[in-house]
C-alpha cells in the first residue's frame, strides 16, 4: 500500500479560480471538522483555460467536477462532507475531508516542530498500516491542512485520466523495515507507555521495554541499561547513569512478554 499527499497540478492550460469573493469565508475552513452552516459559493473565473477535474483553489480546498466526484465518490463515502458550489452553471462539489486520523507513528517519524510544539512538517512518514490499510483518504491531526490518499485513489484517477491531480508519495508499506535488521523480540504488550512509565515497569518486573529501534532492559535485576539496535544485528548499549539520547523520552513503547 501506498500513500501520498494530494496536491494540484499547476498546469497554465487550466484555469485557475478567483481566490478573492470567497477566501476570507472558508480560510478557516476545512482543516478535518465538518462545516455545519454552508453558504453556497458561486466560484468566478480568475484566469482563461481549461477547467480540469480538480480545479486548483486553496491548498486545504478540494474541488471536485461532477466527472471526477463520479468516478471517485464511492472510494470516499463516509470519509468526507459534501458541500455544494457553483461556476458557470455548473456544480462544482467541494470535499470537505472529516476522516482524521491518528495514525502516525511519533517515534518512528521524523517530525520537525515550531518551539511552541506545533508541526511544522514531517520529512519522513512513519504510518500505521493495520489502522489504515483500508482507508482511502484522510487526514492526521498533526497536518490538518493537508490531505492524504491511498494507492486505490490514485489509480482510479491515472486509469481514467483524470486532469489537474498531483500525488507526491510519501509512505510504502512494502518498505517498512526493508533492509533493517529486526529485535528479535516479536510478542509484545498492546498497551504503550511513556518513557518513563516503560522504565518503572522494566524495573517492576524484570522484563523489557521495546520502542522503534531502542530497547530497555534490567541487566542483572539491578541496573538499567539502553540499547540501540545496529544494522549488523547486534546493540550499542548506554549506560543510564552517565547519559542517553533525550530522543527516548518523546517516544512511545511496549513491553516484551516474550
Amino acid at each position: 500500500m501506498k500513500i501520498y499527499k494530494l496536491s494540484y497540478e499547476l498546469n497554465s492550460d487550466y484555469l485557475h479560480l478567483d481566490l478573492e469573493p470567497s477566501k476570507a469565508y472558508i480560510k478557516d475552513l476545512f482543516k478535518g471538522n465538518k462545516v455545519l452552516d454552508w453558504r453556497e459559493i458561486e466560484f468566478k473565473r480568475g484566469t482563461d483555460g481549461e477547467l480540469s477535474d480538480f480545479p486548483p483553489y486553496l491548498p486545504q480546498v478540494i474541488l471536485f467536477t461532477h466527472n471526477s466526484y463520479n468516478l471517485l465518490q464511492d472510494i470516499i463515502k463516509n470519509k468526507v462532507q459534501i458541500l455544494h458550489s457553483v461556476f458557470e452553471g455548473q456544480i462544482i462539489y467541494i470535499i470537505n475531508v472529516v476522516n482524521v486520523l491518528d495514525v502516525l507513528n511519533k517515534s518512528t517519524s521524523e517530525i520537525v516542530k515550531f518551539p511552541n510544539g506545533k508541526v511544522l512538517d514531517v520529512r519522513k512518514y512513519e504510518f500505521d498500516y493495520s489502522s489504515i490499510k483500508e482507508e482511502h483518504i484522510f487526514k492526521i491531526p498533526e497536518q490538518p491542512l493537508i490531505t492524504y490518499v491511498s494507492d486505490t485513489f490514485v489509480n482510479i484517477v491515472k486509469k481514467n485520466r483524470l486532469k489537474g491531480f498531483k500525488f507526491i508519495q510519501v509512505w510504502d508499506s512494502d518498505t517498512i523495515n526493508q533492509g533493517k535488521p529486526n529485535h528479535k523480540y516479536k510478542t509484545l504488550s498492546n498497551e504503550e507507555y511513556s518513557f518513563e512509565d516503560a522504565v518503572n515497569h522494566v524495573l517492576e518486573s524484570g522484563k523489557s521495554a521495546i520502542s522503534s529501534d531502542w530497547l530497555i532492559i534490567l541487566r542483572k535485576n539491578v541496573h538499567l541499561a539502553f540499547g540501540k539496535l545496529q544494522e549488523n544485528g547486534d546493540y550499542k548499549w548506554f549506560d543510564p547513569h552517565h547519559s542517553y539520547p533525550p530522543i527516548l523520552l518523546d517516544m512511545k513503547w511496549k513491553m516484551i512478554v516474550e
